[in-house]
Formats: C-alpha cells, structure tokens, sequence
C-alpha cells in the first residue's frame, strides 16, 4: 500500500489540506494519506513540527513518502527538495526543515524538485503544482535522482540542551574532570494535553546526576520537581511530575492536568536541572 504522510501548518478550517490531498489522489487513486498534524502554530513552528515528524516516522513502513508543508511558498533560492533516509522519502521546502528531522549524512543527497511550467505562473500555493507529480513518481518506484538536480541542502541545526559544569571538590591537576552543575534545556514540543516535552534525554540527564540530589526548575525558581518518575501515574492528581518518554526526552506534565496552562508553559520557555554537590 503506497504511504504518504502529511506535516503542515495549514490547519482543517480552509481547503488547503482536502485540496492537497485530492490533488494527489487524482495522480494516485491507490495512496493511504495519513495525517502527521496540520494543527502546528503559523510562528517559529519547525521545531514542534520536526518532533512530530521525527517522532512519527520510525512507525512507517519503508518506501513511505513524508511531505512536509512548513513555510511551504517555494523561492528560486528556496525549492522544494527530496531526500531518502533510512529507505523513507522526504519532501519539504528547502528551507533548513529537514536538518531538524534527519542527520547530517542524509541531507548530503538532498534533490531540488523541478517545477513544471505552472508553477512559475501560479499566485501562491505552490506546493499544489511541484510536490504531487514528485509523490506520484517516488510511488511508481522513481528514485530521488530523477526528480531534479543534487542540490546542497540548508539544514538548520538541533538546539542541544546547555550542560553548565563546575570544577570537581579537592581535584588536583591529575583529577581535573569538571562534574555537571546543570543541565538548561529547552520546550520542543506541547502536546494536545498540555504535555511539555523538552530536548533533555535520558543519557545525558543519567551520565550527568551520579547519584547526587537535584531538582528540576520549571520557570526559573518558581516551580520545583525533586525526582524523576517512571510514568504520570507515579504523582497525584493535579500536581507536577517528570519522565522520560518513549523518545527518551524529558517531559514534564500535571497528573490529570493539563501543565502548559497551569504552570503557563510555552515553547520559548526553559526547563533545568540542577544538582547538588
């Protein structure tokens, strides 16, 4: 069953994503079109929309084609681009997306999409125009190679957490190791449930704690939490609790509650943790 994921910032409210879609059923009656999100804010939205992607895609089958429409209005110096990771196929603006959802090694055989002639004529949306004919020839089994020319790719970079040290107690010049003092780490994503899930993972949150006492700063001083859990059922209702999640990223949520609204959570926000000497 030919597969092709969908990642916009369009919303449900306007035709955007029914004409889309009916566009490339028309090109491939056999397609499964399958919705990633189109609920995605319209402002600085590449970060939460590569978590939903990169999040998602690891389930699909191989052959699947993702197309991604994020600040989707191709530029002569922004085309559309495809690329083949891991046996699945992407298509989205070149506009440094891609760099946040795939590694460094599979931008590098990156393909600006060739736009047919209506293109060059259409007012905006132009997405219509170059994105279904290249579904529809990756679907018959056309390699990337045949939709364009090799182009290199812009990527924009993860945003890693921030791991502050200090000089180790008593170390002499032999033992100059510094341990962690903390760890600053950003909001990738808010889930539907006010879930916030950062860019802190499981490693470097374990290689860093030895066995040392530490809390977890929501909003500066404010708010604090003391341990990390297994699961939201390990805190009561309605008070803060923090885990690692299936991605292995720190998420911090209210047991039955909803966080981002209670503790006024929002993508620009910060989250650390500090440990004790």
């Amino acid at each position: 069953m030919p597969i092709v994921t969908l990642t916009t910032d369009w919303g449900t409210s306007d035709f955007y994503v029914a004409a889309f879609k009916g566009h490339i059923l028309s090109m491939c009656p056999d397609a499964h079109i399958v919705d990633i999100s189109h609920n995605l804010s319209h402002l600085d939205n590449a970060v939460q929309a590569a978590y939903s992607l990169r999040s998602a895609c690891p389930y699909f089958p191989e052959g699947s084609v993702h197309v991604v429409g994020i600040d989707s209005e191709a530029y002569p110096d922004e085309p559309f681009i495809a690329v083949e990771s891991n046996r699945q196929l992407f298509i989205c603006k070149n506009n440094g997306f891609l760099g946040l959802v795939l590694d460094a090694n599979a931008l590098g055989s990156a393909v600006a999409i060739a736009q047919p002639d209506e293109c060059r004529e259409a007012a905006g949306f132009s997405i219509m125009h170059v994105v279904p004919p290249a579904v529809k020839k990756l679907l018959q089994g056309a390699p990337v190679a045949s939709l364009g020319e090799a182009i290199a790719p812009f990527a924009r970079k993860q945003q890693e957490p921030v791991v502050r040290y200090r000089p180790r107690e008593g170390a002499g010049e032999q033992d100059a190791k510094p341990c962690v003092e903390s760890i600053v780490g950003h909001v990738l994503h808010i889930d539907s449930n006010g879930n916030v899930i950062t860019n802190i993972t499981r490693e470097i949150f374990y290689s860093s704690v030895q066995d040392r006492p530490y809390a977890i700063f929501i909003h500066s001083n404010r708010y604090r939490i003391f341990q990390v859990s297994s699961s939201y059922t390990d805190a009561s209702n309605g008070t803060l609790v923090a885990f690692f999640n299936s991605q292995g990223l720190l998420e911090v949520a209210v047991s039955y509650g909803n966080a981002s609204h209670l503790y006024s959570l929002s993508s620009d926000c910060s989250i650390t943790i500090k440990f004790q000497s």
